[in-house]
């Protein structure tokens, strides 16, 4: 297991985590770890890679920068995105049992050693 993997795998432990996911900007997963291991984690990085652009342009279109982090709310759970860097993304897909707050944190305190494990 890579050390990516690794730090996903802690990542997972969270209460109301059950997907953690680094997707390159090519669209394709670098890592991804699930704890009921029939999330398809290369389907999710796919999707989040075309979200990821229109989320960019967006961001240039109404000149508030570059994207940091975002959320999208279903009605069985929520996908929190967050970048690690220019070519990175991490996404975390939360069941209803998560403190959203706490996985926001989780995800900017963690950031910094994904990046660096990349």
């Amino acid at each position: 297991m890579s050390e990516i993997e690794d730090q996903l795998q802690e990542l997972i432990k969270i209460t109301g985590i059950v997907t953690a996911v680094v997707v390159g900007s090519d669209g394709f997963a670098i890592a991804g770890v699930s704890r009921d291991g029939t999330t398809d984690t290369e389907e999710v990085a796919a999707v989040m890679s075309s979200g990821l652009a229109s989320a960019k342009h967006l961001g240039g279109d109404l000149n508030v920068g570059s994207l940091k982090q975002g959320m999208l709310e279903y009605e069985d759970g929520v996908l929190v995105m967050a970048s690690l860097g220019e070519h990175a993304l991490l996404g975390v897909l939360c069941d209803q049992t998560a403190s959203l707050g706490m996985v926001r944190f989780e995800i900017k305190r963690r950031a910094k050693e994904l990046m660096a494990s990349m």
